[in-house]
């Protein structure tokens, strides 16, 4: 009767476990949404940010911050606010300026721009620091 018992608790036991191993594998799978509709995330989004009223807010520091980060990983963003400011993202072996704005007439892309439409002066460079 003890062995029949004890049978029985380790079956519910594992069902247990195996329910929920299903559950949160298939939970895990979908992304995050931040908004404030209750939409889920766009299947192909790790992250899904919705807003109509505010925008993301990318971490702002100096160059010096910048280049203290250890072991950036490949493709991290920042707002760099001193020297050339402006978005860097870190290419797999250094800091690469994607585009820096002094005001609307005088717009200066990071290296690689080849095409831009508009009336406005364009300085092109390869910034990479």
């Amino acid at each position: 009767m003890l062995f029949k018992s004890l049978q029985h608790l380790i079956i519910r036991v594992f069902t247990g476990f195996l329910f929920l191993f299903f559950v949160l594998h298939s939970y895990c799978q979908n992304g995050v949404a931040i908004n404030t509709t209750g939409a889920t995330a766009n299947a192909s989004a790790m992250l899904d940010v919705s807003s109509t009223s505010g925008g993301v807010l990318i971490p702002r520091m100096s160059s010096a911050q910048r280049s203290s980060i250890t072991s950036p990983a490949t493709g991290l963003l920042v707002y760099q606010t001193d020297g050339i400011t402006g978005f860097y993202y870190y290419n797999g072996s250094a800091w690469t300026l994607i585009a820096a704005a002094s005001n609307i007439n005088n717009i200066t892309f990071g290296q690689n721009a080849t095409t831009v439409y508009g009336s406005n002066s364009l300085s092109v460079t390869s910034s990479t620091t």
